[in-house]
């Protein structure tokens, strides 16, 4: 397996879930490995027949390429290879000797109907009538079949987005996949296509290269990121793009960090922006990844060993709280602040850091990880009427997004004890009142 798949794909075909749903990049191999799956199902005799529908005519023929390719890997005797053609739309089959048989067809629902096996919608977002092709597709699998749903976004107001929210949130019993470029790349997927070991700065190249050549941030971030075109962000591309600071700013007095607490699935990450006039401008944004805590708290506790660090406010929302405990009992609330999440807390800082945002107060370094996870951002009604400020991405979690938002409320405390510092930035015993905003 390791020879032909990347891990996000071994993952996907050792699920046995009957119904899988995949929200994926695009190119990154997900279509070859759905039809490796499904030459297995058939060779096992798994399933009698697999329905294959996808947008277009040529996906439906590299799909029914790859197909014959596993068929003649694993073995499994192809006793004919049909291309028929229907009303102008071309039908491509392999029936094997065993009896079983693999139809790639058009997107037309009709071509579903009196059908019976496998299901596979291929880039279904894409379809023009999902809810027809979904009313056809589904009694097809009626006697236990598989069904598998496969797409990249295509905004939010279509049934395969739902189906995505829905699986999510656990409402549908079904097995959810979620693969962004940056995941890809991660697992190996620029080492496949070079076919060799690949540095960490040529993987970053990769991907900075098809986000150029993209044509448009729109393109990539919908296509390749995952984030859906007509998600409303909490706070705007436009404004980001003109606030994007592009070098660091240098670590003039006083400095004030915001740290959102991660550990697995999360990130910590550490926020530390320079006040210089009215603005606060980034220093350093540091990602800690799957770092044991008392590494945490070491990291932590030699950045506000710095005295030009004027306050801290840090998460203290489940497994931040013996971090930001700690950070308090040495340093005092006077230096740092400790911050519970709730949906109210969450408002008040997205807020806040949208207003100094939109007044030209607030900077972000030139970084796509951070530009992409401040999208990922969103805001929703609910049906009470209440706002809730949250990333709506599986893998993206607006960790950057809360840091910044803390190291903005840090500089927000009103009237505080602010060292004199000298040309060196040695601290002095003078003392003076400082409003930061």
């Amino acid at each position: 397996m390791n020879k032909y798949f990347l891990p996000y794909q071994i993952r996907y075909l050792d699920d046995e879930s009957r119904i899988k749903l995949y929200v994926k990049s695009r190119r990154i191999g997900i279509t070859y490995t759905q039809s490796y799956e499904d030459v297995r199902d058939c060779a096992t005799g798994k399933v009698p027949a697999v329905w294959f529908s996808s947008a277009d005519e040529s996906a439906a023929y590299e799909y029914i390429l790859y197909c014959k390719k596993w068929a003649q890997i694993i073995d499994l005797a192809a006793k004919k290879f049909d291309v028929e053609v229907v009303e102008d739309e071309k039908i491509f089959s392999i029936e094997f000797k065993n009896g079983s048989r693999i139809t790639a067809l058009s997107s037309s629902p009709k071509r579903l109907r009196s059908k019976g096996g496998k299901i596979v919608l291929d880039e279904f977002a894409h379809h023009p009538n999902q809810m027809e092709m979904w009313k056809a597709a589904y009694p097809a699998a009626t006697w236990g079949f598989p069904i598998r749903i496969i797409s990249t976004l295509n905004g939010t107001k279509n049934l395969f987005y739902k189906f995505y929210q829905d699986a999510k949130a656990r409402k549908l019993n079904w097995s959810l996949h979620f693969t962004t470029i940056y995941d890809a790349v991660a697992q190996g997927l620029v080492d496949k296509i070079l076919k060799r070991k690949t540095t960490q700065k040529e993987r970053q190249q990769f991907i900075d290269t098809l986000r150029a050549e993209a044509g448009s941030e729109e393109v990539f971030l919908q296509e390749y990121a995952c984030i859906p075109l007509d998600q409303e962000s909490f706070i705007k591309r436009e404004l980001l793009l003109q606030r994007v600071f592009k070098t660091p700013a240098n670590p003039i007095p006083p400095l004030y960090i915001g740290v959102d607490v991660g550990r697995r699935h999360n990130l910590t990450v550490i926020w530390i922006a320079s006040l210089q006039g009215d603005r606060l401008l980034p220093v350093s944004v540091r990602p800690l990844r799957n770092t044991p805590f008392d590494e945490q708290l070491h990291i932590l506790n030699k950045l506000l060993e710095n005295p030009t660090v004027l306050h801290t406010a840090i998460d203290e929302t489940g497994i931040g709280m013996p971090l930001a405990e700690a950070l308090q009992q040495r340093f005092g609330s006077w230096r740092v602040s400790t911050v519970y999440f709730s949906n109210k807390t969450k408002q008040q800082l997205a807020f806040h850091l949208q207003m100094l945002l939109e007044t030209e107060r607030f900077f972000i370094p030139d970084d796509a990880e951070i530009f992409d996870d401040f999208l990922s951002v969103t805001i929703q009604t609910s049906t009470a009427g209440n706002f809730l400020i949250a990333s709506q991405n599986t893998q993206i979690h607006g960790d950057f997004f809360w840091a910044a938002a803390l190291c903005a409320f840090a500089a927000q405390q009103n009237t505080i004890a602010m060292p004199d510092f000298t040309s060196t930035g040695r601290f002095t015993t003078r003392w003076k009142e400082y409003v930061a905003f």
